[in-house]
């Protein structure tokens, strides 16, 4: 479903990449921040896939490879959630391989 999103608001907002940062603080020490932004840093990572892209600096990287990035709703809200590597609560559709990225070590999705 996050890639659906992420081609939603691509067309919403034209030019935009979602950022995702790492941020000190919350409950398990770090908390997850996600921003549009129009232009990155030449020197952040992209990572692709399907045709959408998110944008990461280097440090939130480093703490991001193998983590699951998804887009969720239910009656109340709708977000983008992050799953640590190794998270054991995340069930992944195996037959939907578009509902999620998976940040990897080379830097694609």
């Amino acid at each position: 479903m996050v890639v659906q999103r992420l081609q939603e608001l691509n067309q919403q907002e034209s030019n935009s990449v979602l950022r995702l940062r790492v941020d000190a603080g919350g409950c398990s020490g770090f908390s997850y921040v996600f921003d549009l932004e129009k232009d990155p840093p030449p020197d952040d990572i992209v990572v692709h896939q399907k045709g959408v892209q998110l944008v990461t600096d280097t440090v939130s990287y480093e703490l991001l490879k193998g983590a699951v990035v998804d887009y969720t709703t239910d009656l109340i809200r709708a977000s983008f959630e992050v799953f640590a590597p190794g998270y054991p609560a995340v069930v992944m559709d195996p037959f939907d391989a578009s509902s999620h990225l998976i940040i990897t070590s080379d830097g694609s999705a």
